[in-house]
């Protein structure tokens, strides 16, 4: 009951609508003005109601901004980074924000890299989780190191005008650090597992996706296992969710983006409320650099 008590005053100790949870850890007030430097289509107004929910048509609007078929979940863009850029936006108070890029389709991101461009081999535009974009009023490096100093998200500034924002692993990076172009990504060395949200409230399913893949196939067991984080190492609980039908353990083969981006996993009855991380094994690995086991960030949970 301690624990429960305690995350909810976690997730109710900033800015909410009313009686509402917005389920990432950094998001705005629901509302901005985007526009594409590439093309007319542009946004400007809420993309979340007063209740905490979404509002399809404007995410569907968005989408068209970034390039992005919001009707694939493959190439939709994650809600996550879309709370995020409001959260820059409104930290700054800046006006409209300009994209240079959004979602790029695999094909299109090496074909820039064919031609010598900044793009990575494991870009997280590729996944609907990066922009390359500016904020009327604001300096682009003011964001970069404001970043910096909240050590949340990819941040990469050139010196431009615009800067490369993701919500992958918190990393940063100039024109003199970049590894764009290296090996760093080959064989699957930076794998990561994403979950669709921070908070669960009240909820029965998980739903994540592995991301920055550059080889296949991908070979995952069909047991994941959920880690209690609070208390002493002793005490942490490990529960098994299984993906798919079978009970027995299976190391399943996945060979394209879609098929590794809604994974879904039925949270057990007997889950209790607080800090929690999900765990994938790669049970097939052609390559030593390959990760055995990929992890979530943090996850709050209150069933």
């Amino acid at each position: 009951m301690k624990i429960f008590l305690t995350l909810l005053l976690f997730l109710f100790s900033a800015p909410l609508f009313a009686n509402t949870v917005i389920p990432y850890h950094y998001h705005g007030d629901g509302k901005f003005q985007l526009r594409s430097n590439h093309t007319t289509q542009h946004f400007e107004g809420k993309f979340r109601n007063e209740d905490g929910s979404y509002n399809e048509a404007a995410l569907k609007k968005i989408n068209l901004v970034f390039q992005a078929n919001y009707n694939n979940p493959e190439t939709r863009i994650s809600i996550r980074l879309l709370e995020f850029i409001d959260f820059l936006q409104d930290h700054f108070h800046g006006g409209t924000i300009t994209l240079s890029s959004g979602y790029r389709n695999p094909v299109y991101n090496q074909n820039l890299r064919n031609n010598g461009k900044l793009a990575a081999k494991a870009s997280l535009h590729q996944y609907g989780m990066a922009a390359d974009l500016k904020i009327q009023g604001v300096s682009s490096k003011k964001i970069w190191e404001y970043m910096r100093e909240i050590s949340f998200g990819g941040a990469g500034y050139y010196g431009g005008e615009y800067i490369h924002v993701d919500t992958g692993p918190a990393r940063f990076w100039d024109q003199n650090t970049s590894k764009v172009g290296t090996d760093i990504s080959d064989d699957n060395k930076l794998l990561i597992l994403v979950p669709e949200k921070d908070f669960y409230l009240s909820e029965k399913n998980i739903t994540v996706k592995v991301v920055r893949v550059t080889s296949w196939p991908l070979f995952l067991s069909s047991h994941f296992t959920l880690i209690n984080k609070d208390g002493t190492k002793k005490k942490k609980k490990e529960i098994k969710l299984v993906l798919g039908e079978k009970k027995a353990e299976e190391c399943l083969e996945f060979h394209t983006v879609k098929s590794v981006s809604n994974l879904l996993f039925e949270l057990p009855k007997k889950v209790k409320a607080g800090s929690y991380s999900l765990i994938a094994r790669v049970c097939k690995r052609d390559n030593v650099d390959t990760p055995s086991e990929i992890e979530t960030t943090l996850l709050r949970i209150a069933p």
